[in-house]
């Protein structure tokens, strides 16, 4: 296992039992005999599956060994201790896929000892059963493949539908084993030509070679590993116990060659070819079972299941008869035969057992219900149900085997035609053997009864033959057989009948599961044999007892139960809770509720029982730890209720209250169990029990209000942010699935402020954390559902609310001091932010909550009286956050930089920036993004509602919103970059909200004429002609004229502040972001001053701060307000002296000979005509005569 990397930390796995952990232990430190000694006393897995991670150093040495054994420099019974061992290990655990060490078992291929190779083989059996061979990278599949079609091709001996049977039975005479041995010959096909190579093998002596076998005969190497196992069969073909293990290695790998796809068709085109029979063969071995040893038949069995989707022999199963009334069915009928009289027989065990897969191999594809010439579902059941009736089969294996093929033939399922009447008929039959009295009986006998009386399980042991006990695999056969119960009850059609049900025998079996699995069982000493005063003789008489037990087959079950060297392995009463548990509470709940739902009158018969009041006493939050108890309850609940007693009783437990405190527990279990899948099932089945009970209401809207208290109580117990956001998605998801049927009974009743309340608490929580988190973000989805049931009421609470929280800032110190919102890095003054952010969180939330509701709440949003006041309030504390925010960021470049979600980012070099306050103003930041982003869309919503009924009031408040960002004048400037930067951000917000863009569409005409009426266009015409005319900026050059410039600035600052070159860029770029505005404007209005004022303005050859991009928009918006005129024919041709007039504006030739092409003769007199008129420097307003205009371009 050298692939595998395992940290030190994750070697140890809590959940593996601690017997696991001491056979680890043991093995750790041991090589060679000692290690092979350990490994021998463990032939059976008595513990449940464990991690193989934690089994890697084991693995290791493993390693080792068998690449010592590789080499011939092992003993055999080592290699066959450490492969054996393996073979179970990886049996039980729970990613077998990890084991990557083939390389070592593909050499051990070539051993020549064929106890070695068969163990091999069984490995890479089990291995790939539960991983596929396309699963492990690390498998050298040429080489696999190679030596594996090596193994299963070419039999050497007769081609005979009994010569397998003759070779492995003890009854064949040495006559026939002569005749057998001269006519072994093996057939090789060539190469270059059609004819066969065939190699006699009939008289062999010890010392021959390989080369001798040859001799002069030319054959590929590519069939030497084959000839090689066949010339050492050949030699010890005398022996009867080669001669089995020859047979087994051929089946064994004839199924693993069927085990992947690619190889199938490869394979049975070369097999089939050279042994036809093979299927006769088979099918020989299973008629005659009596007569050849178990292990033959078995893997005859399982070779035989690989090979049932091959039409060939598919074909002939059908006739021979093999499935229906044939072999299988008659050898299975004999093993039932014989259990009666002795049902721990291990052969007779082991056998129905591997028919048992068979049959259950086929119907989970389906081949028993497709095919008509496959097995009858009446009579799979029929045998079935023989076998679980015969309660003295202990065998664990067996039963659950049994109980598989059962609850497949009964389950709907509807991907087959025909499958309906199937299994409705296997159903019946079901029923008709009383099966569901008979799981019960079971249920009983095995787990319900005081431990002195229960039967104990089995297992085989398949080398010894010999019968332990498997405690361990008693919690999946309860599982097991509560699921065929409770699938038989809930789609029977009729009641089920049962004596049980009206004998209270029911209700106890559930009564006792429940307490059985929640509850610790009183450990009962085990009976021991009489003290000896020696304990070495006394372990000695037990070795003797054990032997002379095991060669007695006629004794009690109690008789032979063989106990292992290992104390580990024998039988210990564990704790339910910890081998059953959770998920049999959970199964036999569901039990329950099918029961009820098949057979609604045993409903008063279960409750007098004490049933509900057993249920209701099992329920606490110690015992509700996993997804499958949650899901369960309220389904058991909903069940019990259907009786009036059984409502009232639950109705005064009110377990509803114990389920919604476990989703806002602060527990790590109860958070990892909690997943939204669950979440949701919680809340539809709660839902529906609302439905079908409307006295669950006012309890429920009770128990919602005490989860979001205990929400917000202890949200400050959680240390870790995970965790709580967590706790805070679970609750918001369970209270969306309730309010989108139930929010009205919750306004009804009074709790709309029970969600607002509860977010102020947990932002209050925050703050004494001095976290700046936004934890309210999934509590906006409920508020909406519950809004959109009342509008009126529920946005007049949330409106006061956000009113209150705007009044207590606008009065705060720092809002005065235009210092609000800003970023401060020391602790005292950071500790204000951490307070301002969480305040603009709750601000955010408030609007995420308004302007997410439906259209007609929004409608009635806007009637109410406050909101007037709310948007004057919310707009000047929004635009003074903007320009903190703006100013924060250019201040703190580093931060800015590494806080950017996507961007490059910067190293933290030296940790210059500790991860706290990266952190921190990463939430500021993101806080800054939500209060904007709802701040814009609130304007959007009253630019759209201008043209509604109430639109003279939208128009004011929408103007009201814009005239405040454009006359914003900060107190405290200390640079003009902030300012520019700031009235960029206000000149794009103004572009989304009046014209359309990629995002927006639509253009609000009564918007953009308030706008205009009330002087917008004015100031951002005025903005443009101070922009166009700001001196260059010259290094080393007068500095008066660029500060006499910016004396006479838009916003009426008369303080000198520095200018750089980045304010001369900042410059640029709120030219292009005005460009771009009246560009898009253009579109719309093209012929309005504002757009006029941008083609005189950006048309000036002089101007020195024309950006391409700003040129760009002024030829676009000059191209519009021609194509707006008539329609001109375009002329192809055009002159250089034209082209000369364009390129000297400062166009450029190639945009130049765009516009050429478009409109040369008007776009050149309109050019013409912007240069003959210049602006006026001293006028404040921009004055254009758009008649003139006209009339020079020929409109």
């Amino acid at each position: 296992m050298k692939i595998l990397k395992v940290p030190p930390d994750d070697k140890k796995n809590p959940k593996d039992e601690v017997g696991v952990l001491s056979l680890r232990d043991r093995l750790l430190g041991k090589r060679g005999n000692k290690l092979a000694k350990i490994l021998r006393e463990y032939e059976a897995w008595p513990w449940a599956k464990t991690n193989i991670k934690i089994w890697v150093e084991i693995l290791n040495v493993f390693d080792a060994h068998l690449k010592e054994a590789s080499t011939g420099k092992l003993s055999d019974s080592v290699t066959i201790a450490i492969l054996s061992f393996t073979e179970l290990l990886i049996t039980n655990s729970y990613d077998p896929g990890m084991y990557n060490s083939h390389e070592h078992l593909l050499s051990l291929l070539d051993h020549e000892n064929s106890d070695v190779v068969i163990r091999v083989l069984m490995l890479f059996d089990n291995m790939f059963k539960h991983t596929g061979c396309r699963n492990n990278s690390n498998l050298d599949h040429e080489i696999y493949k190679a030596k594996i079609f090596a193994l299963a091709t070419g039999f050497c001996i007769p081609n005979s539908t009994n010569s397998l049977r003759q070779m492995s039975s003890k009854s064949t005479g040495k006559a026939e084993i002569i005749a057998m041995k001269n006519q072994l010959r093996l057939t090789f096909p060539s190469d270059k030509d059609a004819k066969e190579t065939v190699i006699d093998l009939s008289n062999l002596s010890r010392d021959v070679t390989l080369s001798k076998v040859l001799g002069k005969k030319k054959l590929s190497k590519r069939f030497h590993f084959s000839l090689k196992h066949h010339v050492q069969f050949a030699k010890s073909f005398a022996v009867e116990e080669k001669r089995q293990m020859y047979i087994r290695i051929k089946l064994v790998s004839i199924r693993l060659a069927m085990c992947f796809s690619w190889t199938k068709k490869e394979f049975l085109q070369k097999h089939f070819k050279s042994n036809p029979h093979l299927t006769e063969m088979l099918l020989d071995l299973l008629q005659n079972s009596h007569q050849i040893p178990l292990p033959v038949t078995i893997t005859a069995l399982h070779c035989l299941k690989s090979l049932t989707q091959v039409p060939y022999v598919e074909s002939r199963m059908r006739d021979l008869g093999v499935l229906t009334d044939g072999i299988i069915p008659s050898l299975l009928h004999q093993c039932i035969t014989r259990l009666k009289s002795d049902p721990d027989s291990p052969r007779d065990l082991l056998l129905t057992e591997a028919i048992l897969s068979f049959i259950q191999k086929l119907s989970s594809e389906n081949i028993v219900y497709a095919y008509p010439r496959a097995f009858r579902p009446t009579d799979v059941m029929d045998w079935m149900m023989s076998i679980l009736s015969n309660f003295s089969i202990s065998c664990a294996m067996v039963l659950m085997r049994a109980l598989r093929i059962v609850e497949k033939l009964i389950a709907p399922n509807r991907d087959v035609g025909s499958l309906g009447a199937s299994t409705g008929a296997s159903r019946s039959r079901f029923h008709q053997a009383n099966g569901f009295d008979l799981c019960l009986n079971r249920l009983k006998q095995l787990y319900v009864n005081p431990p002195a009386e229960r039967k104990l399980l089995s297992f085989v042991l398949p080398g010894k033959m010999q019968i332990i006990p498997a405690n361990h695999l008693l919690g999946k056969c309860v599982k097991a057989l509560l699921r065929v119960s409770s699938i038989s009850a809930r789609h029977h059609r009729r009641p089920v009948r049962s004596t049980m049900l009206k004998d209270g025998v029911f209700a106890s079996v559930i009564i006792k599961l429940w307490q059985l699995s929640q509850s610790e069982e009183k450990k009962e000493p085990i009976p021991k044999p009489k003290s000896s005063p020696k304990p070495q003789l006394r372990a000695r008489r037990r070795r003797k007892c054990a032997t002379y037990e095991s060669k007695s087959s006629s004794s009690k079950v109690d008789m032979k139960m063989m106990s292992l060297k290992n104390s580990s392995i024998v039988d210990r009463r564990q704790d339910p809770r910890k081998i059953h548990g959770d998920k049999i509470f959970a199964l036999s709940c569901a039990l329950l509720c099918n029961v009820i739902q098949n057979r609604p009158s045993c409903l008063k018969s279960l409750h007098e029982s004490g049933v509900t009041r057993a249920f209701l006493d099992t329920l606490n939050p110690d015992m509700l730890r996993t997804e499958a108890i949650f899901k369960t309850v309220p389904e058991t609940i909903r069940s019990l209720c259907l009786n009036s007693d059984g409502l009232k009783m639950v109705l005064k437990k009110n377990p509803l209250q114990m389920l919604f405190n476990l989703v806002s527990s602060a527990k790590k279990t109860h958070l990892a169990m909690l997943t939204p899948p669950t979440i949701y099932f919680l809340g539809r089945s709660v839902e529906e029990l609302f439905r079908h009970f409307p006295a669950f209401l006012n309890p429920g809207i009770k128990s919602c209000k005490a989860m979001l208290a205990a929400l917000a109580d202890k949200s400050g117990d959680i240390i870790d942010s995970k965790d709580r956001e967590k706790r805070v998605a679970n609750v918001a998801q369970l209270l969306s699935t309730l309010m989108r049927h139930f929010g009205k009974k919750f306004v009804e009743v009074g709790e709309v402020e029970m969600i607002p309340r509860a977010v102020q608490k947990l932002y209050a929580k925050e703050i004494d954390r001095s976290s700046m988190r936004d934890v309210g973000a999934d509590l906006v989805q409920p508020m909406i559902t519950m809004a959109n049931q009342d509008p009126a009421k529920v946005t007049k609470s949330i409106l006061s609310m956000c009113i209150e929280i705007l009044d207590s800032v606008l009065q705060s110190e720092s809002f005065k001091k235009q210092e609000y919102f800003s970023w401060r890095s020391y602790e005292k003054e950071n500790q204000v932010l951490v307070h301002e952010v969480q305040e603009m969180a709750q601000i955010s939330w408030c609007l995420s909550v308004l302007l997410k509701l439906s259209r007609r709440s929004l409608l009635m949003m806007l009637k109410n009286a406050s909101f007037k006041a709310f948007v004057n309030k919310i707009s000047r504390v929004v635009c003074l956050c903007k320009w903190s925010v703006t100013r924060s960021l250019l201040e703190n470049n580093t931060l800015m930089i590494m806080s950017k979600k996507g961007g490059t980012g910067v190293e933290n070099k030296d940790k210059k920036v500790s991860e706290e306050v990266l952190e921190k103003f990463t939430a500021y930041r993101d806080c800054s993004k939500n209060v904007l982003l709802y701040t814009g869309k609130l304007m959007r919503f009253l630019a759209k509602s201008t043209r509604s009924s109430r639109g003279n009031e939208s128009i004011e408040m929408f103007d009201q919103l814009i005239h405040l960002y454009l006359d914003f004048k900060p107190a405290r400037l200390k640079a003009w970059r902030r300012l520019l930067l700031f009235t960029k951000g206000t000149i794009k917000l103004s572009s989304s909200l009046l014209v359309a863009n990629s995002r927006y569409t639509g253009f609000n005409n009564n918007a953009f004429s308030a706008f205009c009426r009330r002087g917008g266009t004015d100031k951002i015409v005025k903005l443009l002609k101070w922009l166009v005319n700001t001196p260059p900026f010259k290094p080393g050059g007068s500095e008066s004229a660029r500060l006499e410039h910016f004396r006479k600035n838009p916003w009426g600052i008369e303080r000198d502040l520095p200018i750089t070159p980045k304010t001369m860029g900042a410059i640029q770029t709120l030219l292009d972001e005005i460009g771009t505005f009246i560009s898009f404007l253009s579109d719309y209005a093209p012929k309005s001053p504002i757009c006029l004022a941008l083609i005189k303005n950006g048309m000036k050859n002089l101007h020195p701060n024309v950006h391409p991009h700003f040129c760009d928009s002024v030829l676009n918006t000059a191209r519009k307000v021609l194509v707006a005129s008539t329609e001109e024919i375009k002329k192809k041709q055009h002159s250089e002296e034209d082209l000369a007039k364009l390129v000297n504006m400062g166009f450029g030739r190639a945009r130049s000979l765009h516009a050429l092409r478009i409109h040369r003769f008007r776009f050149v007199r309109a050019m013409e005509w912007l240069l003959a008129n210049p602006d006026d420097s001293n006028a404040t307003t921009m004055d254009v005569d758009e008649g003139d205009f006209e009339n020079s371009i020929g409109t």
